[in-house]
C-alpha cells in the first residue's frame, strides 16, 4: 500500500492539506461525546435511586433532588419560571 507524501493528490475528494478537515472532525467528536455524556450519565443516575442489598434485595430512595442535568442557561428562562422550577422540583440554577 502506498504512502501519502508531500506532493499526494488527496484520498476520495478530500484535497491536501488535511488539517482543516482534521480540525472539523475534532470538533465534531467533541460534540458528538459532548451528546453522548447526557443520556450516559441520566441513565447510570438512575441507580442512585435503587438500594441495592447484598441479598438481592432493594428498595427505591426517596428522590431529593433531580438526578438529571439541564441543558439550558439561566437566563433562557424568567425569574418568575426559575423560582416555579426550584419550588416544585429543587432545581438550582447556576
Amino acid at each position: 500500500m502506498p504512502t501519502p507524501s508531500a506532493s499526494a493528490e488527496g484520498y476520495g475528494h478530500i484535497p491536501p492539506p488535511f488539517d482543516e478537515m482534521a480540525h472539523y472532525l475534532a470538533a465534531v467528536a467533541d460534540v458528538a461525546l459532548d451528546v453522548l455524556e447526557h443520556p450516559v450519565d441520566s441513565r447510570l443516575r438512575m441507580f442512585e435511586l435503587i438500594d441495592l442489598r447484598a441479598d438481592g434485595s432493594w428498595t427505591l430512595r426517596p428522590l431529593q433532588t433531580t438526578p438529571w442535568q439541564w441543558w439550558f442557561d439561566k437566563n433562557d428562562v424568567s425569574e418568575s419560571s426559575r423560582a416555579v422550577l426550584s419550588s416544585r422540583f429543587n432545581l438550582t440554577f447556576e
